[in-house]
C-alpha cells in the first residue's frame, strides 16, 4: 500500500497568505505515478526529487523546507538572486543568510543555493560563506556557481554586468 502518493496544494504561512505551491512526487507505486500522467518517471528508479522554491519571508522558506524534507524529497533549493521575477512585492532575501538559518532549522534533507552569480559575491567570499553553511549543516549543503542572467537585478543594484564571454571567464576563474 502506497503512502501519500502525490501531493500539490497551496501553503498558508503565518501572515495568512497563500505560499507557493508546493509539489511533491513520492510516489510508491506504478499506479500512481499512471494515474497522475507520470507514468514514464516511473522508469527511473534511481530519479530523486526536489523542491526549488522562493519565499515572501524566513517563515515561508522554512515551512517549505520542512514540508520537503517531511516527505521525504532529497534536497531543498533556493535561488540566489536580488530580483526575483515573481512581482514587485516579492521581497529577494539574502540566499546565504536564509540558507543558514534552514541549516540549523532542518536535520537530514540536502540543502543548496542554485544559482549564485560570480558577478554578485567574490570568489573568496562564496567559497566562506558556503564552508560556514556545509558546517552549520552537517555536511547537507551543496553550492551552484554560475555567471548570472538577470541583467535587471544587476542594474538596479548598481552592479557591473559583463558582457557573456566575460562572464564566463569569471565563472571558470572563481570555479
Amino acid at each position: 500500500e502506497p503512502q501519500q502518493t502525490m501531493e500539490c496544494s497551496a501553503r498558508q504561512c503565518s501572515s495568512g497568505r497563500a505560499a507557493m505551491p508546493l509539489l511533491c512526487l513520492s510516489a510508491k507505486s506504478r499506479e500512481s505515478f499512471r494515474r497522475a500522467g507520470l507514468d514514464a518517471l516511473w522508469h527511473n528508479a534511481a530519479m530523486e526529487y526536489a523542491l526549488q522554491t522562493i519565499g515572501r519571508s524566513y517563515d515561508e522558506f522554512l515551512t517549505a523546507a520542512r514540508w520537503a524534507e517531511s516527505k521525504g524529497l532529497a534536497a531543498f533549493a533556493i535561488p540566489d538572486h536580488y530580483i526575483y521575477m515573481a512581482g514587485p512585492d516579492a521581497p529577494a532575501y539574502d540566499a546565504f543568510a536564509i540558507m543558514a538559518g534552514l541549516a540549523r532549522e532542518t536535520s537530514s534533507i540536502e540543502l543548496s543555493i542554485t544559482v549564485a552569480p560570480v558577478t554578485f559575491r567574490h570568489p573568496a567570499v562564496l567559497a566562506k560563506n558556503a564552508a560556514t553553511i556545509q558546517e552549520m549543516a552537517g555536511g547537507r549543503f551543496t553550492l551552484g556557481v554560475g555567471t548570472g542572467w538577470l541583467e535587471a537585478e544587476h542594474t538596479s543594484f548598481g552592479i557591473d554586468f559583463p558582457d557573456t564571454t566575460t562572464r564566463f571567464e569569471m565563472t571558470e576563474e572563481a570555479l
